[in-house]
């Protein structure tokens, strides 16, 4: 190496919009959501919000209810305020379509007692004869 050339001087790191990755101490930018030196995962990927996505999500609380309550957490622990909007509505229909679900079959229990207790009625009169 020529004494009169000096080395290279590593380009300077902006602090505000880097951090370190914590396994390979590698510099990431703060906006990165893996390191690309390891693979690590630095921070969620923001979930979707688009309008297909709530379709998608809301049918599935209400079709499916307690799966609803699996997309509802994710976006519950989303930083954006559309996201947890989106994790309380899911919520909320989850809990809408348990109760109506509910109604419905114990509704329909009561309607088949009282059906099988009238046809079962002139049968335990016969027997007592």
């Amino acid at each position: 190496m020529d004494p009169t050339q000096q080395p290279i001087q590593p380009a300077p790191v902006d602090t505000q919009s880097t951090k370190i990755c914590p396994v390979c101490q590698y510099v990431v930018e703060d906006s990165w959501y893996f390191c690309p030196n390891c693979s690590k995962k630095l921070k969620m990927k923001p979930l979707p919000t688009t309008v297909w996505r709530q379709i998608g999500v809301y049918l599935l609380s209400v079709c499916l209810p307690p799966l609803g309550l699996f997309p509802a957490f994710n976006y519950l622990r989303q930083h954006s305020w559309k996201a947890r909007i989106v994790g309380l509505m899911c919520i909320l229909f989850t809990i809408l379509s348990i109760v109506l679900t509910t109604w419905y079959a114990m509704n329909l229990m009561q309607q088949i007692n009282t059906e099988m207790k009238s046809q079962l009625a002139p049968l335990q009169q016969l027997e007592l004869q």
